[in-house]
């Protein structure tokens, strides 16, 4: 019989073990000083998080919000949370105003029992939805505490709740096992031949799975150093994560399309006197589909300062398999496939086609699954297509949810019994590589984040002036970007002037900021019923799409 799997405190235990004084985790802080600490002292810091979690009775399986700016304080309380056996979940942070109504209302939605928080967060009564949830200010943690007994958790016992965009009722808790998280780590570290000495260096947010499990966990419990950057740091001065590149010889690095972007046209030339970017052997963009002129210009701008064509790669994924599904091998440019555009869009095949042939649309490879993971491409009667046929995505993996917290229904329909999951993706599979194409489902992926319509669409009709039902957001792919620009369309109540137009228009962009961290690229409102319904009455945000998309086209 096979020993049982460990969880991710036994496993974090014995790395600590291990290499007590080798470095695991550099903050790179406001002022570029950067915080080191060892193994040892990351352990003995999360020791102080779990004592203040016991104290209010916190242990196995109770669900604990951690609300904590991006610090070596968040990833305490992340290990400190775990090693009590119970499941941490991050909430995004930090949060314009409102903060407090967002938090509550996930505590209360979710049934967490602790919020971890600082002074930010206001008053807070202790029961939230008829039952104990303190709100814990981490200014009143021990001095110091040792590492608390581990209790019996298990396999399957969650380890992690990975809250989907949206901070109501509407968000979904995408539930990780102890036993999922730790079988993708081992898949993970084996398909990028992660090594001791490497080094991983991350700005993405770790409320965020590809920040948290690939920019933090997976190097962690493989006993490799972690250095980490403020989110918004990288977008104010993102100069200086180039600069941390430098001086931490960093190995492994992650990002997206608007992040290479961003660094395309923000990064000046005198930013990177002297820089030396050589030691990278892995810069792997997810999140999104992957853009090839997105990282074409990333890769023109930045090569002169080391580096390697072989080292920009990318990768597909999602929460509900901890993080990713396939990502490129190192040590090799990333493949791309150039297609005929027309036959695919057409009648469903990637047919190859020379570069140079005006009708070619390259597509990035996402490379080969992680091992232990399967693809297929089905047609929507649910039959496995064959080589470059394009259909939906299904995946049957080692490292895939336990379910939606509180939603079994949608957990049946969208994993079955026979263990495939519909990732609602379309794309196609071709020498042993995924190429994903795009969506099939309403998602809008922005920026890295899926965000899901219907929040936005609620935000809108929460103002008397929208029709309920009568609002339409949906994504439009922006080159500039390198990402989706999301657009939203409202139908008025009768008797709404033109004259209001401004009004209403300035105050659906401040609640969907504030409430989703994510700013509308065009808000379209209309007296007229512009928004697409069926024949029964449903919303069509597809056939909302294409009008919109035809409307732009139009000479």
């Amino acid at each position: 019989m096979s020993a049982p799997t460990p969880t991710l405190a036994e496993r974090f235990l014995a790395r600590v073990a291990e290499r007590p004084d080798a470095d695991a985790l550099i903050f790179v802080g406001d002022n570029d000083q950067d915080q080191c600490f060892s193994f040892s002292h990351l352990l003995s810091e999360s020791a102080r998080f779990a004592a203040l979690l016991a104290k209010h009775g916190i242990g196995r399986g109770d669900l604990v919000l951690i609300a904590l700016p991006a610090s070596p304080a968040q990833v305490f309380a992340f290990w400190g949370t775990l090693l009590l056996g119970a499941t941490p979940s991050l909430f995004p942070y930090p949060r314009p105003k409102g903060l407090d109504a967002q938090l509550r209302a996930l505590a209360e939605a979710s049934g967490a029992r602790a919020v971890l928080a600082d002074g930010e967060i206001g008053a807070w009564e202790t029961r939230v939805a008829g039952r104990d949830c303190p709100l814990l200010d981490v200014r009143s943690l021990p001095a110091s505490a040792p590492p608390p007994e581990l209790v019996g958790v298990g396999d399957a016992d969650i380890a992690y709740m990975q809250f989907t965009s949206g901070t109501t009722g509407r968000s979904k808790g995408v539930m990780l096992s102890h036993g999922a998280v730790l079988r993708f780590c081992v898949g993970f570290a084996e398909a990028l031949s992660l090594h001791d000495a490497d080094i991983s260096i991350n700005w993405l947010p770790l409320y965020h799975d590809f920040g948290l499990f690939a920019g933090l966990v997976v190097p962690l419990l493989h006993g490799s150093p972690v250095v980490l950057m403020s989110p918004l740091k990288w977008v104010r001065h993102p100069a200086a994560f180039f600069a941390a590149i430098h001086r931490h010889r960093a190995t492994l690095t992650w990002s997206s399309n608007a992040a290479y972007l961003h660094a395309v046209h923000n990064v000046r030339d005198q930013d990177l006197d002297g820089i030396d970017l050589g030691s990278l052997r892995c810069w792997i963009a997810g999140g999104e589909p992957v853009l090839y002129d997105c990282q074409q210009a990333f890769y023109e701008r930045i090569a002169r300062y080391g580096l390697r064509e072989d080292a920009i790669l990318a990768g597909y994924g999602m929460a509900e398999n901890t993080l990713s599904v396939s990502v490129a091998r190192p040590g090799r440019r990333v493949t791309v496939d150039w297609v005929n555009m027309a036959a695919l869009i057409r009648h469903g095949r990637a047919e190859p086609l020379e570069r140079a042939d005006p009708r070619s649309r390259p597509i990035v490879s996402s490379g080969p699954p992680l091992p232990g993971t399967e693809v297929r491409i089905v047609a929507a009667d649910g039959q496995p297509l064959g080589k470059r046929a394009v259909g939906a995505i299904e995946i049957r993996t080692p490292s895939l949810f336990s379910g939606y917290h509180g939603h079994p229904d949608l957990t049946a329909r969208m994993l079955r019994a026979d263990g495939w999951y519909h990732t609602g993706d379309s794309g196609y599979l071709a020498d042993g590589q995924l190429y994903v194409f795009g969506r099939r489902d309403d998602l809008i992926k922005h920026a890295g984040h899926g965000i899901h319509p219907q929040d936005i669409e609620a935000i809108a009709e929460a103002l008397p002036e929208v029709r309920p039902g009568r609002s339409a957001a949906f994504g439009v792919p922006d080159e500039h970007l390198g990402s989706e620009r999301i657009v939203l369309a409202c139908d008025l109540a009768p008797g709404i002037s033109e004259a209001d137009h401004p009004r209403i228009e300035r105050e659906i962009r401040r609640r969907v900021y504030a409430e989703l961290q994510v700013a509308l690229g065009e808000l379209l409102l209309s007296r007229r019923g512009w928004v697409v319904r069926t024949a029964n009455g449903k919303l069509s945000r597809g056939a909302s799409r294409e009008k919109y998309l035809h409307m732009t086209r139009a000479p």
